[in-house]
């Protein structure tokens, strides 16, 4: 009898338990993970691309309003001296209110 117990508190609490993991591993990887991983490899890729060495000093994103925001990015020449810099560039992508229903227009 006590094993059928357990079993239905399992099953009970499963759904919520899954959907609280979920949203735990979301707000750990958004708030945590994305940002270092940006912070590190974005001027790495820059590099890569244009030849010119970058550095970032931070990057903050909350992965719930969908705000970013990248702080302290210097982007040198060749002969290092600054070729584009700036404190902070901060973008809020506000997904559903780009998706809008097409117009189709009539002739």
């Amino acid at each position: 009898m006590k094993f059928m117990d357990t079993t239905l508190i399992i099953e009970k609490y499963r759904k919520p338990a899954l959907i609280t993991l979920a949203l735990l591993l979301y707000t750990l990887a958004g708030f945590v993970l994305l940002p270092k991983v940006m912070q590190s490899k974005l001027p790495e890729m820059i590099e890569a691309e244009t030849g010119r060495k970058a550095s970032l000093e931070l990057v903050e994103f909350n992965p719930f309003s969908l705000e970013l925001s990248l702080q302290g990015f210097v982007m040198h020449e060749k002969d290092m001296q600054t070729f584009v810099s700036f404190k902070e560039l901060f973008t809020n992508v506000q997904v559903w209110s780009s998706i809008r229903p097409l117009k189709i227009m009539e002739t």
